[in-house]
């Protein structure tokens, strides 16, 4: 938690950017009286507003208090990445996983130093994630009872929280009820049939008790606005199918190039874990609908990634230990040479955005967008 503290710290006295400005902005004039979605419009959920609220209460709305709580926060989620890889593989690999992630998930090239709404969504997603993972324990996968049930109450509470704090969050219920399925299939008989039927009402039931007093607060203050901008504008004018699928394919070349020295050598292990044996069902399933998760707002922005790194940075740190227990063998070390040069050009990069410069030269070595130096 600290490393990813200290990671983002050279960045706290930077111009808050675009996202991080429009948020906090609506979030302070809300404490003020000003409606949500009325005499203040914008088009994400509430929980991303409470979150900024309850960090403005605690620190300050300076840039360099939003900057603090975002890190703060942003830290807890290294704490499950390591639940989660230490309950698969133990604590060994969790605590490297944890470190894998600190280093990820706060790579200038995404953003990482920026407290957007991903940043915030990641840590429910991840909450969600291990709770269903605590879910279904290997000795029996297929047994129900109360301590099941209410574990994915609150998995489905989590999930709720992610798309309260953006509204791709909700990948987080899907990623759940999928790994419900996974635990009960194939349905040969009418009882497996009916606990994964359990199972789902389980999670909508938790899902609800977080979303339906938002949608109910959104109806009762603003309905119009409300459901045009949380779902009506993010579904037909901030989506993956806003545009013509030939601007969506450019904007994902583009993305993958401004994100390949941060994310290059993290694929890479994740994927040399993949050849190497690493058929970890819930994990592979996790990271692509994570990719599923950045692919629908659309744009991909370079920070959309962030929604990815937890799985990967645990992919990563199994595909790492795999390669590393294979390599007197060829042609690994021929891989490993080539692992160390993307992990050079990776971390080369982060170290240079952290050189002493100005802030706003450092932001502009992190993130290279015009627009951000104009949010001053």
């Amino acid at each position: 938690m600290a490393l990813s503290v200290a990671l983002r710290w050279p960045f706290f006295d930077t111009v808050l950017t675009v996202d991080e400005s429009a948020v906090a902005y609506v979030a302070y004039w809300w404490q003020l009286g000003h409606v949500l979605y009325d005499t203040i419009w914008v088009d994400r959920p509430q929980g991303i507003f409470i979150a900024y609220a309850a960090g403005m209460k605690l620190l300050g709305d300076s840039p360099e208090a939003i900057r603090l709580f975002g890190a703060l926060y942003g830290s807890l989620t290294n704490i499950f990445v390591y639940l989660i890889a230490a309950r698969i593989f133990g604590p060994r690999l969790g605590l490297a996983a944890a470190l894998v992630h600190a280093l990820l998930s706060t790579h200038p090239r995404i953003e990482g130093f920026n407290p957007n709404t991903e940043l915030y969504m990641v840590l429910p997603s991840t909450v969600s994630a291990y709770l269903v993972l605590r879910s279904f324990p290997p000795d029996r996968p297929h047994r129900s009872g109360l301590r099941q049930t209410l574990l994915l109450v609150a998995t489905g509470a989590a999930a709720a929280a992610a798309a309260m704090m953006k509204q791709s969050g909700v990948m987080a219920l899907l990623f759940a009820a999928i790994c419900v399925t996974y635990a009960h299939w194939p349905a040969t008989s009418w009882g497996a049939a009916r606990r994964a039927l359990f199972g789902w009402t389980a999670l909508a039931t938790g899902f609800s008790l977080v979303f339906v007093p938002s949608l109910i607060h959104g109806l009762l203050t603003a309905p119009v606005d409300y459901l045009d901008a949380v779902f009506h504008f993010r579904w037909v004018g901030a989506s993956l199918w806003a545009y013509p699928i030939g601007y969506q394919a450019l904007q994902f070349f583009l993305s993958f190039i401004v994100v390949l020295p941060a994310l290059a050598v993290f694929f890479a292990g994740a994927a040399w874990g993949a050849i190497l044996g690493s058929r970890n069902r819930f994990l592979w399933t996790w990271l692509m609908i994570s990719l599923a998760g950045v692919s629908i707002s659309g744009d991909y922005f370079a920070h959309y990634y962030i929604h990815a790194a937890p799985p990967l940075a645990i992919l990563f740190a199994d595909g790492i230990r795999r390669l590393w227990e294979r390599r007197r063998l060829a042609p690994f070390p021929l891989v490993t040479k080539l692992m160390a040069g993307l992990a050079g050009l990776s971390l080369g990069y982060m170290l240079f955005t952290y050189l002493p410069s100005s802030p706003e030269e450092r932001l502009w070595r992190a993130s290279p967008e015009p627009r951000y130096l104009l949010s001053r």
